[in-house]
């Protein structure tokens, strides 16, 4: 199990947004495609965790949906687990959006 620590605070440089309004916009680049690493980190916390069930159901949704339908389920586990895993799967969404924020800017 993955020690997050009780204070841990997502300190991300960029304002985040819901992964289901990120997937959505207008970019250069794929983001579907930069979905992928984020949802293996989300599966893997909430599995480190103990939220299994959350964990199998964002895997059957990513295996039988959109990415929209997966983005709007890894906010809505957000919304749901308490920090500070919550916290936790906030710094992934920060990780995703600000890499693709890179790769648009170079």
């Amino acid at each position: 199990m993955t020690d997050i620590p009780k204070d841990f605070k997502c300190d991300c440089p960029i304002e985040i947004k819901p992964m289901a309004e990120w997937i959505q916009e207008e970019t250069k680049n794929c983001r579907p495609c930069m979905l992928g690493p984020s949802l293996q980190w989300y599966i893997s916390e909430l599995e480190e965790n103990g939220v299994k069930d959350k964990a199998t159901k964002l895997k059957e949704v990513a295996e039988n949906e959109d990415p929209l339908t997966v983005c709007q389920t890894m906010d809505k586990i957000k919304q749901e687990v308490e920090n500070p895993l919550r916290e936790r799967l906030k710094e992934f969404d920060c990780a995703t959006q600000i890499n693709g924020q890179n790769i648009t800017e170079s």
